[in-house]
C-alpha cells in the first residue's frame, strides 16, 4: 500500500487473513487456481470481517464482455434506506510492474445496500500472460482497505459509533457483554461530563441491543444529528439526556417537540405532556402547550401545582392569570 495511504488503513505485515482492525478493514485477498475459476465463470466470495456492525465480502468479478476483471467490496446490509460512505482502496498485487500503480483505485464513495465498492478493470489476457507476472503458483491477489466514514437513514447522515474513526485520542464506551461504541475524548467531553468520568466503564442500562441503539441516538444527537424522532423514543431519549446532563440533546428534543406537535394532538394526554416539559425542563415546548390551552383545571389539579417548578408556575399564572399570552 502506497504511503500516503497508510494513515488511512493501517498496515500491519502480513501473515493471516483477512485482517481485523477497529477503524478499517485491509489486507490481501488471495484468489488460488485463477485460471480455473475463470474457465468456470466465477471466483469465491472472501469473508473480510465485521465493520459498522455488518458484514463485508470481497471477490473478483468478470466484465460483462469476459475481456476483464475486476476486484469488488460490499456488505451484506439489505435495508434500501441506507447508504454508507466510504473510503476504499483496491490494487491488485504484481511486484514484477513498475507501473504497478496504474491498476490501484481509492477514492471516497456512497455505497447504496445492493452497491458494491469497484476496483480497477484489468484485462484478462494481460494476467494469463505469464510473463507479465501477475500470477504466482496459479494465484492472483489484490490489495483492498475499507473504512465507513458515515451512514445515511431516513434521508440523515448520522456518524459510525461502531468503528474508531480517529487515528488517536478515541475514547472507547464500552457495553456490558456487547459490542464496542467508539467517540472521540474530547467531544464525549464536552457533551457530557459525566458520561467522559466513566470512560472504559461498563454501562449497565445499555447492556443489551435495545438500550444499544438508544445509546447510539444518544450519541448521534450530542454530535450534532438531527434525528427524525418518534413518540416512543422522546421518553427514553429524555430520561437518559437528563441523567448523563446532556444539555443539547434536551434543547434539540425542545426545538422538535416545538415543530412537530401541537396542543390539538396532544390534549388527550395533555397532563403527561404538560409534567414531562416540566420534568425535563422543555421550557419553550411547554410556552407552546400553555399557550394553547383554553382550561387549566382540565389538567392540572391543586396538588399538581406543588409539583411545578417555579418557572413553570409563572407561564401559568401568566396565561390565567393575567392573560399575557
Amino acid at each position: 500500500m502506497s504511503e500516503r495511504f497508510k494513515c488511512e488503513f493501517q498496515k500491519f505485515p502480513y501473515s493471516i487473513l483477512p485482517f481485523i482492525f477497529s477503524d478499517a478493514k485491509n489486507g490481501i485477498c488471495r484468489v488460488e487456481n485463477f485460471a480455473e475459476h475463470l474457465a468456470a465463470g466465477t471466483f469465491p466470495r472472501i469473508e473480510l470481517g465485521r465493520l459498522c456492525g455488518m458484514n463485508w465480502y470481497s471477490k473478483l468479478k468478470i466484465y460483462e464482455d469476459d475481456n476483464e476483471i475486476y476486484p469488488v467490496i460490499w456488505s451484506d446490509y439489505i435495508n434500501p434506506e441506507v447508504e454508507h460512505k466510504v473510503r476504499v482502496y483496491l490494487k491488485l498485487e504484481n511486484d514484477s510492474r513498475n507501473d504497478k500503480n496504474n491498476f490501484e483505485k481509492v477514492g471516497k464513495q456512497v455505497l447504496k445496500f445492493d452497491r458494491p465498492a469497484i476496483g480497477f478493470y484489468t484485462p484478462i489476457l494481460e494476467i494469463l500472460n505469464l510473463k507479465n507476472g501477475w500470477l504466482k503458483n496459479g494465484a492472483l491477489s489484490f490489495e483492498y482497505g475499507i473504512q465507513v466514514k458515515a451512514i445515511i437513514d431516513n434521508n440523515v447522515w448520522i456518524f459510525n459509533f461502531n468503528n474508531k474513526l480517529f487515528n488517536a485520542g478515541a475514547e472507547m464506551v464500552k457495553l456490558n457483554a456487547m459490542r464496542p461504541l467508539y467517540t472521540h475524548k474530547l467531544l464525549l467531553h464536552f457533551h457530557s461530563e459525566k458520561l467522559a468520568r466513566l470512560g472504559n466503564h461498563v454501562l449497565y442500562r445499555w447492556e443489551n441491543e435495545k438500550w444499544r441503539e438508544l445509546f447510539i441516538d444518544l450519541l448521534q444527537l450530542c454530535h450534532g444529528v438531527r434525528l427524525h424522532l418518534t413518540l416512543r423514543k422522546y421518553g427514553e431519549i429524555l430520561d437518559d439526556a437528563h441523567s448523563l446532563k446532556m444539555f443539547n440533546i434536551i434543547s434539540y428534543c425542545d426545538w422538535y417537540l416545538v415543530e412537530t406537535k401541537s396542543w390539538e394532538r396532544l390534549k388527550e394526554n395533555g397532563k403527561d405532556w404538560i409534567f414531562s416539559a416540566i420534568e425535563y425542563n422543555l421550557r419553550h415546548f411547554l410556552a407552546s402547550l400553555v399557550k394553547s390551552m383554553t382550561s387549566l383545571k382540565e389538567h392540572v389539579s391543586e396538588k399538581d401545582v406543588e409539583k411545578m417548578s417555579n418557572e413553570s408556575m409563572k407561564m401559568f399564572v401568566a396565561k390565567f392569570l393575567y392573560e399575557k399570552f
